[in-house]
This record gives C-alpha cells, structure tokens and sequence, in this order.
C-alpha cells in the first residue's frame, strides 16, 4: 500500500499535481521490480486545506491537490495498480489543514478492507 502525496505539495517544492503523480507511480514501478511485492494499492490522500499552522508551508497545495487524486489514478492503472482516493471517505483536520483525525483514520481504515481483501 502506497499512500503519499501529501508532503510533495509543500510549497518548498514547487510540484504540480502530475509531478506528485508521477513519483507515486515511479515507486510502484521500484516496488514491482523489486520482486518483493505482487499487487499495489496506490491511496491518494484526501485534498489538503491551507490553514492554522501549516498555512504557509502548503501554500498552493489546494490548487495542486485539486488533480491529484484524477493523475494517481490514472497513473496507477498505467502501472497496473489498484486504486483508492481517501478523499471519498475522508478529510483533514480544518484545524491545521493536513493531518487526519484519528476517527478519519478508522473511516480509511474500513474502507480499505474490502479493497485490500480484493487484492489478496
């Protein structure tokens, strides 16, 4: 299971929503050669919200986080992976924008058993 995306939309970096894309789909490509791993579920995170602390750090990532689940997903079945957009169960914090509440990671959690169960 991969599930990043969320730190390369710092502001620091400077990617656009296909550049992150891109990455994730550059790690399934090392998972699957590495011989290591059968099947890969690529997650995207949940769209992120610049606020509270946080604000500055990912200025721009609600403009770059807007594609980025449509590009994983379709990176992904380029790469024969499956796929999973958290943000169809689940949302950040509006307190800083980008973490999770721990009941969101339940949500996420459950909604994943019966993608996983498919893939193994």
């Amino acid at each position: 299971v991969i599930c990043l995306g969320a730190n390369d939309q710092k502001q620091r970096f400077g990617l656009l929503a296909q550049d992150v894309a891109l990455g994730v789909a550059r790690l399934v490509r090392e998972a699957v050669a590495s011989g290591l791993v059968g099947k890969v579920l690529v997650v995207a995170p949940p769209p992120l919200k610049e606020r509270g602390d946080f604000a500055d750090m990912f200025r721009g990532a609600e403009d770059c986080g807007a594609g980025l689940a449509g590009h994983m997903a379709r990176f992904a079945a380029e790469e024969g992976a499956a796929f999973f957009d958290a943000g169809t169960v689940i949302s950040v914090d509006e307190t800083d924008g980008i973490h999770w509440a721990a009941a969101s990671h339940r949500v996420l959690g459950l909604a994943l058993v019966d993608v996983v169960k498919e893939l193994i």
